[in-house]
């Protein structure tokens, strides 16, 4: 038999099967939400596929070489069987296991009919304070739907008709003039449920006594891809003693598709409807330009200049917080460096300089990591541009993610006498890291999930490669665990605390400056 009639036969008859047995798994038992049934499923399938594949193939091999109808060969249909088998096998099972959960995951909250709301601070957010959601089809001709209600007790909501501003699919109310340190509660159009959100308390610099509050971290959220519901309940946990969520990007896998965004703030909808999300972009957010765009358009922030970057920034009491854009609003798409163009720097250096002495804390959050001993490595371009301004302005904490795992630095050398920590924290959800294993890129390598850099050196110090090992990464880092995790940041007046807590409650690095 002609060797070339089979390969066109086997191709040319699987890829029918192929396209209905992929638009089958995709519209059916990818939706069921239950990773085992959906493994069950395909155990029960994979065989059935593969007796019909085997079928169009034996026929395509038949008809190419011009054989008889009457030829039958078990020894070529048990070849083709066991070939198919295995191809199937391999297809579906990598399938799940690579990709199954983010489906599911997409399945269960992104096929909702809307999402939302979700909340963001306002440019002084003791006054001010915005609500987006989805809006539904209905509601965009029907002016009773943008009946907006809240009110300073969930009994006594009033009716705010016409505050609801439609852009495209979203919904939006921008409420200014409110009262500091109020709760207010509210209802969105088509929605009974009541939620709450808290204005940020007015702290007069002249009293002695600062009130506290505290904030949580999540980097590298991925919410549109995994299941963060561990993420969520931590948060709650916490509530109400945090204020707002604070972020260094990633919380999209991405942003350019409207599903990912649906299936985040779907998941995200029992904290953010209550606290505020504050968050730079990640390069899952908005290394594209449309990717940027659809960001610009979900997270309306008081943005410096939004065309050149998605850099802001908000003071909450007596700490200001720096939100930067390693990807400067899409614009350095296929760059093999992405850091904050110069306007963008000269932004910061500006903002730092004009702060009042009552500003005690001051916070920079940025996606990538200037040290890390993670996948990614250190970035020793940001390290150049960023370290003299962290240096000369006090700034006492830098916020990254981008790896995806815990890590914390403290540089006692800079920032004197109080010192700077630099903090990596990206388990909020995405897959962790691979540097425990020996095919990851970085020559680091954490044993048990845990990495003390000075306890393993590995090379010579070189401040200019991203894995170096010299005294600023062998010296200064205190601790790393490969774990998903959430932040908890406790401000008390001159004293800042950041306690890291992973998945299942468990505190594993804590420290106060």
């Amino acid at each position: 038999m002609d060797l070339t009639a089979w390969v066109i036969g086997y191709l040319g008859g699987g890829i029918l099967i192929y396209a209905l047995a992929l638009h089958i798994y995709w519209r059916n038992w990818l939706t069921l939400g239950h990773y085992r049934l959906t493994k069950t499923i395909a155990i029960i399938h994979i065989p059935y596929i593969t007796l019909v594949t085997t079928i169009f193939c034996y026929e395509g091999i038949r008809i190419l070489s011009g054989l008889p109808e009457w030829f039958i060969s078990a020894y070529s249909i048990k070849v083709l069987f066991i070939l198919n088998l295995m191809l199937h096998s391999l297809v579906f099972f990598s399938a799940i296991r690579l990709y199954g959960q983010a489906w599911i995951v997409r399945q269960k909250y992104g096929a909702r009919p809307f999402f939302g709301p979700y909340l963001t601070f306002g440019p002084d957010p003791t006054t001010t304070i915005t609500l987006t959601w989805e809006n539904s089809k209905q509601g965009r001709n029907c002016q009773k739907e943008q009946d907006f209600r809240m009110g300073t007790s969930p009994t006594g909501l009033i009716s705010h008709v016409g505050t609801v501003q439609l852009n495209e699919r979203l919904a939006r109310v921008t409420l200014a003039g409110l009262q500091p340190g109020n709760t207010y509660y509210y209802q969105i159009p088509r929605n009974t449920e009541t939620f709450h959100f808290e204005t940020a308390p007015q702290w007069d610099p002249k009293t002695k006594t600062i009130p506290a509050f505290e904030f949580v971290i999540v980097g590298d959220l991925h919410g549109s891809a995994k299941d963060v519901s561990q993420t969520v309940k931590l948060i709650r946990d916490l509530e109400p003693n945090v204020k707002f969520i604070l972020s260094p990007g990633d919380i999209t896998t991405d942003a350019r598709i409207w599903q990912h965004w649906r299936t985040l703030w779907n998941q995200m909808r029992l904290v953010a409807s209550n606290l505020p999300v504050e968050s730079a972009p990640g390069n899952h957010d908005a290394e594209l330009a449309r990717g940027a765009s659809h960001w610009r358009k979900m997270l309306p922030y008081p943005y410096a200049n939004p065309t050149s970057g998605l850099y802001f920034t908000f003071t909450y009491l007596n700490t200001s917080f720096f939100i930067l854009d390693n990807y400067n609003a899409g614009r350095g798409q296929g760059s093999s460096k992405f850091v904050p163009a110069p306007e963008q720097i000269a932004w910061l250096d500006q903002e730092l300089a004009k702060l009042p002495p009552t500003i005690i804390h001051r916070v920079v959050v940025i996606h990538k990591a200037i040290y890390t001993t993670g996948d990614f490595g250190c970035d020793p371009d940001l390290e150049v541009l960023l370290l003299p301004l962290i240096n000369k302005y006090r700034v006492n904490l830098v916020v990254a993610g981008h790896s995806h795992l815990f890590e914390a630095f403290f540089r006692p050398d800079i920032n004197q006498p109080r010192g700077t920590a630099f903090i990596v924290t990206g388990g909020g959800g995405g897959k962790l890291d691979w540097v425990s294993l020996k095919y990851s890129a970085s020559p680091y390598r954490w044993s048990d999930r845990v990495h003390i850099a000075k306890s393993r050196p590995f090379l010579e110090g070189n401040p200019r490669s991203p894995f170096r090992n010299d005294p600023v990464v062998c010296q200064y880092q205190e601790f790393g665990k490969l774990c998903r995790h959430i932040l908890r940041v406790i401000v008390k007046g001159e004293t800042m605390t950041v306690r890291a807590i992973e998945w299942g409650g468990n505190t594993i690095y804590e420290r106060t400056w």
